[in-house]
């Protein structure tokens, strides 16, 4: 029902956005596929403006589609594609710099390129902390349900003996 509507998903992924681990997982995941689409495609040839549009296809979060929309815009009236993206404060911070010095040196592609590989590492970082995290409460949970079976049987064992008397 989150997801219903069109307002209701942006809603719903700003909201993922916002949440402490779970949301720079998101950013940093639609991040990389971002740089990582924008960088191929200029490397290509392709114009700034058309490699936008084709590139809010790959982000899957709304909200973040809703900014990318912004930026072309901006892109559009004359400004640069790094102070689009610092306009906006959604993406990471990393991002807009070192996108405003790819822009000034001629090396955008390439920036954008080594930027998805930075943000894909991160990622992965983030997710081998996350599976640290959950693995001892995994483990808690599992012992904790064990330990439930085994107080029932032996609770029904004892039961028998009073069965008799």
């Amino acid at each position: 029902m989150w997801g219903s509507s069109k307002e209701k998903k942006q809603h719903r992924d700003g909201v993922l956005l916002k949440l402490p681990v779970l949301g720079k997982l998101l950013l940093y995941k639609d991040t990389a596929n971002f740089t990582r689409t924008l960088g191929s495609l200029l490397s290509a040839g392709i114009p700034l403006l058309r490699a936008l549009k084709i590139t809010r296809g790959v982000v899957e979060n709304t909200q973040l589609v809703d900014d990318l929309n912004k930026v072309e815009v901006e892109v559009q009236s004359g400004v640069t594609l790094g102070q689009a993206l610092d306009n906006r404060k959604t993406f990471p911070v990393l991002l807009y710099k070192l996108i405003s010095v790819g822009e000034e040196s001629g090396r955008t592609a390439s920036i954008l390129n080594q930027l998805a590989a930075t943000f894909d590492s991160y990622v992965k970082n983030l997710i081998a902390k996350l599976v640290a995290l959950l693995e001892p409460l995994l483990i808690l949970f599992l012992g904790i349900m064990v330990g439930g079976i085994v107080i029932t049987m032996l609770l029904a064992v004892f039961s028998i003996n009073d069965v008799g008397m």
